[in-house]
């Protein structure tokens, strides 16, 4: 090894000493300035750049620090990697369990949103597209539709967030507290799927505690927002008075049968809970036609349980044969599971007046499905019905009676009296 002169050493010394000091002050002004630290690709906006390799647990920014109250940076411009909440985030993201992992999400959102609601709704966008996508979305919009619609509005317009599910929440949240503000974010969406869910969700929040106000709104919609906005004010207002939202939808002009159907099914479905009667005399004042008949069908099947009678009777008499077996399966399979015990008490009566088998056979499918067992004995049933008589009709034992002569007989008719004979005969 060859050494310097004696008299440079401490020159080299001294000038080791001073790049060393250099480059330490570089690299703490580097670590410290915002500036200088650049996102990765992929990475969310604002996020700092991470060493984490593809397949780990979590990236690096997950062990960062979240930033002290008393900063200047506020906390919705913070990425949500350096919320506290992002752990737990996480560890909610790889459970296994579907109902676990729902309640801790929704339990992580109800936190979150009150603390730090622009965190929360980029963590939950930023979530590959699926079912836990989803709920994170919907829970976020539950939460943060109640504290603050209008914020929640303005972060799905401006991240262009498309989920109708989520936007419906939002829309349902929204449209309690302030509908006419909740009405005119929806107009204000394009023509799509989500558009339509989030009207319809305003128009149900509306009605229930407005339901003339919600009616009207609904009724001035667009074309093709307004036959699910009504339909979801009558699914409301029938709960709550049901004649009145009959009377309502009386004066309604819809641009098609099939959008005058939905919207009597709406009426129907909770109305023949209530008033099976009421709801008959109903569909009879109704003109005949496409309308009356899904009136008809949707009675059948609603009122299968409170009025099985009734309502197979109006199953048996729809005009189209196709609707009429299919209606009458749909309304004994509602029976059956609203009421299975009273269901095996009285079908055995019902199904005698199906005529058609296909009817039958409709009948006896659904329970093959449900009740193989009572399927079984419902179809030796029908096979004695022919020979044995019905379990209610009591039959009399043969009596032996002995004839009585006509003249003892004070019953017996009097003899008929004979013609005179006819002069043309002799």
């Amino acid at each position: 090894m060859i050494l310097p002169p004696k008299g440079r050493r401490p020159l080299l010394v001294l000038a080791g000493s001073l790049l060393i000091l250099l480059l330490g002050y570089l690299l703490t002004r580097t670590s410290q300035s915002p500036d200088l630290l650049k996102s990765r690709p992929g990475s969310a906006p604002g996020t700092a750049a991470s060493s984490s390799t593809p397949g780990s647990a979590a990236p690096l920014e997950s062990k960062t620090k979240p930033a002290n109250p008393g900063t200047s940076a506020p906390a919705g411009n913070l990425p949500f990697t350096a919320s506290e909440n992002y752990p737990a985030a996480l560890a909610i993201a790889g459970m296994q369990d579907e109902a676990t992992r729902s309640e801790a999400l929704e339990a992580l959102m109800e936190t979150w949103v009150t603390t730090q609601p622009e965190q929360a709704a980029n963590w939950a966008g930023s979530l590959p597209a699926g079912t836990f996508r989803d709920d994170a979305l919907s829970a976020l919009m539950f939460h943060w539709g109640a504290q603050n619609p209008a914020a929640a509005a303005q972060w799905m317009t401006r991240t262009g967030v498309d989920d109708p599910e989520a936007a419906s929440v939002l829309a349902g949240r929204w449209g309690q507290t302030d509908p006419s503000a909740a009405a005119g974010w929806a107009a204000a969406m394009p023509e799509s799927d989500t558009r339509q869910t989030a009207i319809a969700a305003i128009a149900a929040s509306w009605a229930a505690t407005s339901p003339l106000a919600a009616a009207a709104y609904a009724d001035k919609l667009p074309p093709a927002d307004r036959t699910q906005a009504i339909t979801a004010v009558l699914t409301q207002w029938a709960d709550i008075a049901p004649a009145a939202a009959a009377a309502w939808l009386s004066n309604i002009d819809f641009p098609s049968p099939d959008d005058q159907s939905l919207a009597l099914a709406a009426l129907i479905t909770p109305w023949a809970s209530q008033s099976p009667s009421a709801v008959a005399k109903y569909i009879n004042a109704l003109p005949e036609g496409p309308a009356r008949e899904a009136a008809s069908s949707q009675f059948a099947i609603s009122a299968a349980a409170t009025a099985p009678a009734e309502s197979l009777m109006w199953a048996m008499n729809l005009k189209d044969p196709v609707q009429r077996n299919q209606v009458v399966t749909d309304a004994c399979e509602a029976w059956y599971d609203q009421s299975p015990d009273t269901f095996r008490s009285g079908i055995g009566e019902a199904i005698a007046l199906m005529e058609d088998p296909t009817m039958r056979r409709g009948v006896y499918q659904m329970l093959y499905e449900r009740d193989p067992a009572f399927q079984t004995s419902l179809l030796q049933m029908a096979d004695q019905a022919p020979a044995a008589p019905g379990p209610t009709s009591a039959v009399p034992e043969p009596v032996t009676v002995s004839p009585v002569p006509a003249e003892n007989d004070p019953f017996a008719p009097a003899p008929a009296e004979s013609a005179p004979p006819d002069p043309a005969s002799r």
